[in-house]
């Protein structure tokens, strides 16, 4: 009787351990989807890499009012930001010019609706010319963020111009 009751006291013992064990790996499950939840519902706006512009948006991201409108709207269309820009110092003056564009992600299809955006300052050095530049990347997107469907529908219009143009006849019947 007694090799029974410390069978049942070992097993019972064993079961509270797998069920601890259960118990962490649930909470780990939960945290977990709770990760991948957050991570869904942060929005971040992609975009073609460019040097300097890069630079720039790693250590100051964006900041416009419609980033997260504009971002979640980029997301359900699967599409991305074009960046063309420049940056600098010229005639003691500093200068930053962007023009955005918007493109599909997976086939790379182009706007040919875009924004642009340019920025002179008195305060002639580089520094400057980087603030400037990230100035005018934001201002770009919140103009564009604040009127999207022009550049939504370029994308769309320009996706099927070229779906007319590359788009191969299916042969007719041979004549036998």
């Amino acid at each position: 009787m007694t090799c029974i009751r410390t069978h049942e006291r070992r097993l019972s013992g064993l079961a509270v351990m797998i069920a601890a064990i259960c118990a962490m790996l649930q909470v780990n499950r939960v945290e977990a989807q709770d990760k991948r939840q957050a991570a869904e519902d942060e929005c971040i706006i992609r975009y073609t890499p460019d040097g300097d512009l890069t630079e720039v948006l790693r250590n100051e991201g964006f900041k416009f009012a419609g980033y997260d409108k504009l971002c979640r709207r980029l997301r359900a269309a699967d599409m991305a930001v074009d960046f063309t820009n420049s940056s600098g110092v010229l005639r003691e003056r500093s200068y930053a010019w962007v023009t955005v564009r918007l493109y599909r992600r997976s086939n790379g299809v182009l706007s040919k609706s875009a924004y642009s955006t340019t920025i002179l300052s008195d305060i002639a050095d580089t520094p400057r010319a980087q603030r400037i530049l990230w100035d005018s990347v934001n201002q770009a997107l919140d103009a564009v963020a604040n009127n999207p469907e022009p550049y939504f529908a370029s994308v769309a219009a320009e996706e099927i111009r070229l779906r007319s143009v590359f788009t191969i006849p299916k042969k007719a019947p041979s004549a036998k």
